[in-house]
């Protein structure tokens, strides 16, 4: 998981938010995220981020690697009248400065493909292109069967049952033409895989990301032009 998340970096540091103000009327200022240095060079704080759930900031690398128990790691700092003065003793701590250096170390065998697991690393690319693969499949049935308006479900949802919708019926379709698909669903089949990712729950749920998504897209559009699009208009029955 370190090295999964070392490999993506720190989250983006949220900027373009009003950030809450406490009891003493104050509140965390992007103007943290970096630190004027005594020469008058500017230098960021990349470790440094902020939650939007829990109103607090926290140092990306101690997270990850303190070996001790600190409210960088844990709760978070959302001491604001004294967050400048916190930030300055924490960004010069031993305990900031070790976990700085395992996360660069581990930033580097990565990038270079030197970790000690490479090969492991290696097999686990592997199987995460895999699942991307077949939730693609997944998602294109879908966008299929609501793009003409099919049922997707029917009385049955198991694997070439008579009755078991026109998703499955696809999925079936697509296995006999598809290696990939072909190869995920006799794994599932011989008991090698404990998950095809069919089930009503997963169809459920992608099919809410999906309509999030378009919903968005028109809100975007009416902002976009101040009018409402010509196919959301509504027609007489």
């Amino acid at each position: 998981m370190r090295q999964v998340l070392v490999k993506r970096g720190p989250p983006t540091q949220v900027l373009d938010i009003n950030f809450p103000i406490d009891d003493n009327g104050r509140h965390f200022s992007a103007s943290y995220y970096s630190r004027i240095l005594p020469n008058g060079e500017k230098y960021s704080r990349r470790w440094l981020v902020y939650s939007t759930s829990k109103d607090a900031v926290f140092c990306f690398a101690c997270i990850l690697f303190s070996k001790t128990t600190t409210n960088w790691s844990v709760c978070g700092n959302s001491d604001w009248i004294h967050l400048s003065r916190d930030l300055k003793r924490h960004e010069v701590s031993s305990n900031h400065f070790k976990s700085t250096k395992c996360w660069m170390e581990l930033d580097l065998r990565i990038k270079s493909a030197t970790t000690i697991d490479n090969v492991h690393q290696n097999l686990i690319g592997i199987e995460t292109r895999k699942w991307q693969e077949i939730l693609k499949r997944i998602i294109s049935v879908l966008q299929f069967l609501g793009s003409q308006n099919l049922a997707i479900r029917g009385s049955s949802e198991n694997l070439y049952d008579r009755n078991n919708g026109n998703f499955l019926k696809l999925m079936e379709l697509l296995a006999k033409f598809d290696k990939g698909t072909e190869v995920h669903i006799n794994n599932f089949r011989s008991k090698q895989s404990s998950f095809h990712y069919f089930s009503h729950g997963i169809q459920n749920e992608l099919i809410s990301l999906m309509a999030k998504n378009i919903k968005n897209h028109i809100v975007g559009l009416v902002k976009k032009t101040n009018t409402i699009p010509l196919y959301l208009t509504v027609r007489p029955i």
